[in-house]
Order: structure tokens, then sequence, then C-alpha cells
């Protein structure tokens, strides 16, 4: 069976490893576990409001365990679904569209705590569409506020948190759901 990729081009662990920006692997480190602490905090603070009969040591269980689960793993998706998608659009241009975007997200650190506010916001709310929908409207956003206010434009940062707000939304509802 022939290969998807033409040769020319990097296996996406290769792809994914290199670092296309000048920001240290500490500092983006240090900005993931920012990110997934204050995407913990918004997300207990709404499923407080939202699932008020719920005990708050169950609220607190599933929302940081889905922070955790999305702010890990939500990356490595959303960069993967990048990675192929724009292979599989866009096979013969050099350039790669939306998923060198998402890589440079991803080694800054900022993809994590999007990730993580997504499966967050999506695990605070009750109900299963419900929780997506709240997870990806929630975090593109405020991806939208928190790159306007970077300067960065709205459009990137809605774009990035509606895509890694689907992402984690959808992981905090497969993954925390299975969790004791």
């Amino acid at each position: 069976m022939a290969s998807p990729l033409p040769p020319e081009q990097p296996t996406f662990l290769a792809w994914l490893a290199r670092n296309p920006t000048d920001i240290p692997h500490s500092i983006a480190l240090s900005r993931a576990l920012l990110g997934a602490l204050l995407a913990g905090l918004v997300s207990v603070t709404v499923a407080r409001r939202a699932r008020r009969a719920a005990p708050t040591a169950t609220l607190v269980r599933e929302t940081l365990g889905a922070v955790l689960v999305g702010g890990t793993v939500g990356p490595l998706c959303v960069t993967a679904a990048t990675y192929h998608l724009d292979r599989a659009l866009l096979r013969q241009d050099a350039l790669l569209g939306y998923s060198g975007v998402m890589r440079e997200l991803f080694h800054a650190g900022e993809l994590s705590f999007l990730t993580a506010l997504g499966a967050g916001l999506g695990r605070s709310v009750a109900g299963p569409v419900g929780g997506v929908v709240v997870g990806t409207i929630g975090t593109g956003a405020i991806g939208a506020a928190v790159y306007t206010a970077r300067g960065l434009g709205p459009g990137l940062g809605a774009e990035a948190g509606l895509l890694s707000g689907l992402v984690g939304s959808l992981l905090a509802r497969v993954v925390v759901r299975s969790l004791p």
C-alpha cells in the first residue's frame, strides 16, 4: 500500500518535533501549566453555577480531570487533525496551511490552555450536547478575546478556540466519563 504522503514530506512526529517558534520549552511549559490552572478555575466556577445540586467534590473531580485530559491529549489531537487535513487537501502545495499555525500554538503552550479550557467547560455543563456546545463556543469566545487583547486579532483566537474547544469538550465527554 502506497503512503499518502509524498516522500519529501516529514512524518507527523518529525514534523511536530520541530519547534518553529523562538519560545524556550520552559516558557511554553509554564504557559501550558498556567493555562491549565486558569482553565480549571473557570471550569469549576461554571460548573458550580450550572449544576448547583451536584456536590462540589464531584464537580471539582470531573472538571479538573477533564482539564488534565484536555490539556495533555487535546493539543496532540488538534495538531494531528490539522496536519492530516492539510495533507489531504493541500498535497501539491508546498505551504502548510492551518497545521503550521496549530504547531506554533502547540510549541508556545497556548494550545494546551485552549483545549484544557474546552474540556473543562465541556465537562462543567450537564448533558453531552450542551457540554460540547458550551465548550466549543465558550473556548472560541475566550480565544478571540485573548488574542484580540494580545494584538493577534480575533480571527485566529476564535478559530483556534473553536477547534480546540470542540476537541477538548469531546475528549472530556468520552474520557472523563469513563473515569471512576
